[in-house]
């Protein structure tokens, strides 16, 4: 065991080796600060640029670039910044002084922005900027409380330039100044350039905000033009205390010309709003010699409204306006020399305007005005309205306004009003014969609308009478009760539609009831009317039924309509033009095939004139009209087509008349030279069959130029006459000639009796009070003949034991006679009664004594129709035409 000297000292414990470990750590952080700190010092610029694209794309920013160029204790250069890409935000150069005085509140002495080029659109969805959009809502979506940028003592703007895309076209606004946002009393000043569409305006902007009021002047003058606007907003409610706006314009066309959706305007345009806090608000629109090419030529006017801050609030603002005009156009309409009053009230949603409202983005929000209704009174009053071919001297329109909805999509009704003329031109053909008026009213229906109509205007047309003048013609018309709306949208719409009026021309004396229409403009200079009529009355037909369509474009108007009859059946279709300027046009109608029967359909039936005239009508009918009018003159022409047309006129049968009738003109009915008629019989006191008729129509006359009918194996003729019509009292000399006396015999059917011979003479008939008689008829033979008598029982005149009686049975027998005449009459009543007179002899009785014969014959004349038609063979030039009917263009 060793011994331990009482002085020595005690060995080391576990203390002292703790701190010496300590001791080298701290010294090995001390030695690894300054060594990380120049490791970032060395790499702070790539570090930043890190830094700052992940802090800009967290924020929801896309494509970021940027160079930060120097980074110091008070210095930070950012170049080269570009948000969104090619097409988004850039900054040429981003100089921030910062003052790290106190590290807890750093603070940016001054922020220059340099060479910055912004895109914005500004469209029915607000102000939309783009790459920046996400910042924005970044920042309205901060908590309270978070920590936002450190504060900024200055903050300097140059060379920045907005292009900003509008729907009126583009901008471009070049934006230099300067602003102390941390200053106690904030304020920006700046000069601005604008240009847009070839045209640039320059001003000043300044801001200045104290405890009382943020104060915002802008200024922008030019050797014509003056815009001052002058604004004061409370600091905390951002309510308005202060407005004056004042603009004057000396020639609208440059602000056209900035904004072309505005189009190409001229004319000046002063405008001024005026608000002190507790007072009104006072508003004056001034429009001089303003001019919208196509619409609007040299308007004078102003309009102002005023209200109090209480009305204000509740959205009545009252209304009043003044305006004259050279001429107002509007879709093709024209007033010329107008003046319009305007006064009432207008009613909105203050609320929804957003223009004062504080961070809600509905300042730049162009949704529309949230107009709810309206109160205006509107007399609007010119020398002439012109629209297309329609003239209203004098016209005057006043009206009591309301409307219901918000804009776009605003309905306007017509509470009360008319519209008046002192007078009414269609055209060159057709004008009032006096002054018009059509009261109107409150829509009886809702307007029809249209996509994208953004405005309507319903009211209703009460019932009028108007009295007109066409082409020389009187026309009265009752117009019914019309419902009526107008849409403005992308085009100006109209619907017009009622029943039931009535129209009536004077001579001839037609009347037409239950008038309905129904009236369109789909799209502008574009009109469409159909119209119905359930009774149309005329001196020459029944109750008929009318309806077609119009269609307008211009002055241009297009027609067609179908007529009807009885039970619907169709009796004419009409198609045509005119031309409202050049007073021209045309009219085309056809009547369809109509076929009658006995028993069924009869002419009477559609025309009461007719049912006297002809009776027992079968056969086919058709016909097709032109009517062509230019420079006040009127030419029409015709054709009619009459197929195996069977009737009965005037007591006498007309069977199986075939034609196809030209005529020339139709006021008065005319026909050129040449028209034929082939009949298949006619009996007239005598058969007459196999005729056809030459003729044609003068003014006032029927002109035959030659007939020819059958009669019993010879001919009956009428050389050229004139029946003038209408007919009084006429006699009509038909020459016979080749009548075959045993032919004619067998019609009479007398039993036994016969003979051989040919007869020739005349036979007078006279027409009158349409009755046909015949007098005194004369055929006489040519030669000699033989007629016998022999029947199997005589009648009773010729039996007894009479000597005489005797002689003339047996003279009968084989009688040679050398003269033979044959009398025809026939009377009113249809019967046709035939005198024989014959001299001559019999050689085997009294060795040939003369006798001289009276005999009066009757019989079924009509048997020879039936033998006559079985040869019945139409002309074929008369056929030719019949087949051609209908085609010809």
């Amino acid at each position: 065991m060793t011994a331990v000297p009482a002085d020595s000292p005690p060995p080391p414990g576990p203390r002292p080796r703790l701190l010496r470990r300590l001791g080298w750590g701290l010294v090995g952080l001390a030695l690894l600060v300054p060594v990380l700190a120049a490791i970032a010092w060395i790499y702070r610029l790539p570090l930043a640029e890190h830094v700052a694209v992940q802090a800009l794309q967290r924020a929801g920013i896309d494509a970021v670039t940027l160079h930060v160029e120097e980074v110091t204790p008070g210095r930070v250069v950012v170049t080269g910044v570009a948000l969104g890409g090619a097409d988004g935000w850039q900054v040429g150069r981003i100089e921030a002084a910062l003052d790290l005085t106190n590290l807890a509140q750093p603070r940016l002495r001054s922020l220059v922005l340099s060479d910055v080029t912004a895109r914005a659109a500004y469209g029915p969805d607000g102000l939309d900027l783009g790459a920046l959009d996400p910042l924005l809502a970044l920042g309205e979506g901060r908590a309270s409380g978070t920590t936002g940028p450190p504060p900024v003592d200055e903050v300097k703007l140059e060379r920045a330039r907005l292009l900003l895309t509008t729907p009126y076209g583009p901008l471009e606004l070049d934006l230099d100044g300067v602003g102390h946002p941390s200053a106690t009393y904030p304020n920006a000043n700046a000069r601005f350039v604008l240009r847009g569409q070839g045209e640039e305006a320059a001003g000043s902007l300044s801001l200045r905000m104290d405890e009382t009021a943020l104060r915002v002047v802008l200024d922008s003058n030019s050797a014509d033009d003056t815009l001052r606007v002058a604004a004061e907003i409370d600091p905390r409610s951002h309510a308005p205390m202060k407005l004056e706006v004042v603009a004057e314009l000396v020639d609208v066309a440059r602000l056209a010309r900035f904004l072309p959706g505005l189009g190409a305007l001229s004319g000046g345009m002063g405008l001024s709003l005026n608000y002190a806090a507790a007072g009104p608000w006072q508003g004056e629109l001034r429009l001089t010699r303003l001019t919208v090419p196509g619409s609007i030529r040299d308007l004078d006017g102003t309009l102002s409204a005023s209200a109090d801050p209480a009305t204000l609030q509740t959205g009545i603002v009252p209304v009043t306006g003044k305006a004259k005009a050279t001429r107002l156009a509007l879709s093709g309409t024209m007033l010329e020399a107008a003046d319009l009053n305007l006064d009432g009230t207008i009613v909105f949603d203050p609320a929804g305007l957003g223009l004062l409202a504080a961070g809600d983005g509905q300042a730049l929000a162009p949704a529309g005005v949230p107009l709810r209704a309206a109160e205006l009174n509107l007399a609007l009053v010119g020398t002439r309205l012109t629209s297309g071919a329609l003239r209203g001297r004098a016209p005057r329109l006043e009206l009591a306004l309301g409307t219901t909805g918000t804009w776009p999509g605003l309905d306007i009704a017509i509470r009360s009003g008319h519209l008046a003329f002192a007078a009414l031109e269609l055209g060159s053909q057709a004008r009032s014969a006096q002054a018009v008026r059509l009261d109107l009213g409150p829509a009886q229906k809702a307007p029809v609308r249209g996509p994208g109509d953004a405005l309507a205007l319903g009211f209703t047309v009460n019932a009028a009478t108007l009295a007109l003048e066409a082409a020389g013609q009187r026309v009265r018309l009752g117009l019914p009760t019309l419902a009526a709306s107008i849409t403005a949208g992308a085009s100006l719409g109209l619907h017009v539609e009622g029943c039931c009026g009535t129209i009536a021309l004077a001579a001839p004396k037609v009347d037409g009831t239950g008038l309905g229409l129904t009236l369109a403009s789909a799209a502008d200079k574009l009109l469409t009317a159909r119209f119905t009529l359930k009774a149309l009355t005329t001196p020459w037909t029944v109750p008929l039924v009318a309806d077609g369509n119009f269609n307008m474009a211009g002055a241009g108007l297009r027609f067609d309509g179908t007529v009807t009859g009885p039970a619907g059946l169709v009796l004419a279709t009409v198609a045509g033009a005119h031309d409202l300027d050049k007073a021209q046009g045309f009219a085309e109608a056809k009547a369809p095939r109509l076929t009658f029967q006995q028993g069924g359909l009869q002419p009477g039936q559609l025309s009461p004139l007719l049912a006297p005239l002809v009776a027992n009508v079968s056969g086919t009918v058709a016909a097709e009209a032109a009517l062509r009018w230019a420079s006040g003159r009127t030419t029409s022409s015709a054709s009619v087509l009459a197929e195996d047309l069977s009737f009965t006129t005037a007591e006498v049968p007309v069977s199986r008349m075939n034609t196809v009738v030209a005529f020339d003109s139709l006021l008065p009915p005319t026909t050129p030279p040449g028209q034929k008629v082939a009949v298949g019989a006619v009996t007239m006191g005598v058969p007459l069959t196999d005729g056809v008729v030459d003729f044609r129509l003068v003014p006032g006359a029927i002109a035959v130029q030659s007939a020819s009918l059958g009669l019993a194996g010879g001919r009956v003729s009428l050389s050229a006459t004139r029946v003038e019509l209408p007919v009084q009292a006429e006699r009509l000399a038909l020459a016979v000639s080749g009548v075959s006396l045993e032919a004619l015999l067998k019609v009479a059917n007398v039993e036994g009796l016969s003979g051989d011979g040919v007869l020739d003479g005349t036979i007078p008939v006279d027409i009158a009070d349409k009755a046909l008689r015949i007098a005194d008829g004369r055929l006489a033979a040519r030669q000699a003949g033989v007629l016998r008598y022999t029947p199997q029982t005589y009648p009773a005149a010729l039996q007894g034991d009479d000597e005489r009686i005797q002689l003339l049975v047996r003279a009968l027998r084989d009688f040679r006679y050398d003269r033979l005449g044959l009398g025809i009459n026939r009377e009113t009543d249809g019967e046709a009664v035939l005198a024989l007179s014959v001299a001559g002899r019999n050689p085997a009785v009294l060795d040939g004594y003369p006798f001289e014969l009276n005999l009066n014959l009757s019989g079924r004349l009509d048997q020879i129709v039936t033998e006559g038609l079985a040869g019945y063979r139409m002309p074929d030039d008369i056929r030719r035409r019949m087949q051609q009917f209908g085609n010809q263009e």
